[in-house]
């Protein structure tokens, strides 16, 4: 955005806080990281040394099973696999409704309300999207299924082999929901492989 320039990036701060010991704050084409450019800058002068940036997601050519190198994959791109669930699962679905449902008012803001944690709304986009998710047994599957994925890596004090079996009961429960594009999804996921953060 062209406000980048002006706020040195900042406009990017929740991938700092994906990734907060990465010295670049963009993660894809289109973001605008004028803190990046000057370091970049500066590391070509020899000037500074760029210790480590944030890990672009590696797959492996075929799904794998779920073990702890998969669970350490997706805890490192937590921020990619949300990302591409949002473009892989939520949107397609909300795309199949909307031609489903032609003209239904109630789907016209709903991507960017589905592409939204509730916990960072406010009480009516809340209420907005509970009337989506009513309405749609489809979306509202597919929204729980995201819930559940992040309840992966917000447990606090559960062991490693847990996480795992957890992991592998919901990419199991995934590839057996007969929706498709989830389906798909939970085949990549146990495709992400564990890396050291690229430099």
């Amino acid at each position: 955005m062209p406000i980048a320039v002006l706020v040195g990036g900042e406009e990017l701060h929740n991938n700092h806080h994906a990734f907060p010991t990465s010295a670049r704050f963009s993660m894809r084409a289109g973001e605008f990281d004028i803190g990046w450019f000057y370091i970049r800058a500066l590391h070509a002068l020899g000037l500074c040394r760029i210790a480590r940036v944030a890990p672009v997601p590696q797959l492996a050519p075929e799904p794998r099973a779920v073990d702890i190198d998969t669970l350490r994959a997706v805890l490192q791109n937590r921020m990619h696999v949300l990302r591409d669930y949002s473009r892989r699962v939520t949107l397609p679905v909300l795309r199949m409704e909307r031609r489903a449902r032609r003209g239904d008012v109630l789907l016209r803001s709903a991507a960017r309300l589905l592409r939204r944690w509730p916990g960072k709304m406010d009480e009516a986009s809340r209420q907005r999207l509970a009337r989506i998710l009513d309405s749609s047994p489809l979306l509202r599957t597919v929204t729980e299924y995201r819930a559940q994925l992040m309840q992966v890596w917000q447990q606090a004090n559960v062991s490693n082999e847990r996480l795992v079996a957890d992991l592998r009961d919901w990419c199991a429960r995934a590839e057996a929901s007969g929706i498709a594009v989830l389906e798909e999804f939970s085949a990549r996921l146990r495709g992400y492989l564990p890396q050291t953060a690229a430099r």
